[in-house]
């Protein structure tokens, strides 16, 4: 059985707080893969009902929502990006209030690896700005408040 709840792909107006490049959301799609009866399950047949995870989707106009039943499988959340990436986040046995942080952290990365950086980044294009001294000198001034 497959849903589709609300959203779109288009770009969404409320950038403020989440991951986008360049004004596009990264998060294409978020599938909900659950059993209708295990028991690892059961939360995510909780989330699905409550009022929260309405509220996310309709905050998120900009993310397709689809519920997959797969019948003796633990939950995954699948979050399908823009640069054809795929992440995979288990949510067996976790409760409502995990698996909605786990949406909105698929929703919130981009999709891109996790890259370690082995040794410090050095610039061959220095700072337009100099670098920074803390002995710099500035003239006192004082402020006064007139009502």
């Amino acid at each position: 059985m497959l849903v589709c709840l609300g959203g779109s792909s288009t770009a969404a107006n409320q950038l403020d707080e989440a991951m986008a490049t360049k004004g596009v959301w990264q998060l294409q799609k978020l599938t909900i893969r659950y059993c209708q009866y295990g028991g690892s399950s059961r939360y995510v047949r909780q989330l699905l009902a409550d009022e929260r995870f309405l509220r996310f989707v309709e905050e998120n106009p900009q993310v397709q929502f689809q519920t997959e039943l797969k019948g003796a499988r633990h939950p995954v959340l699948i979050g399908d990006y823009i640069t054809n990436e795929r992440k995979v986040v288990d949510v067996k046995n976790q409760d409502e209030k995990f698996v909605l942080q786990m949406m909105q952290r698929l929703r919130d990365t981009s999709g891109r690896k996790m890259t370690k950086m082995k040794r410090p980044v050095i610039s061959k294009r220095p700072s337009v700005q100099g670098i920074w001294q803390p002995d710099i000198k500035f003239p006192e001034f004082k402020i006064e408040h007139k009502q």
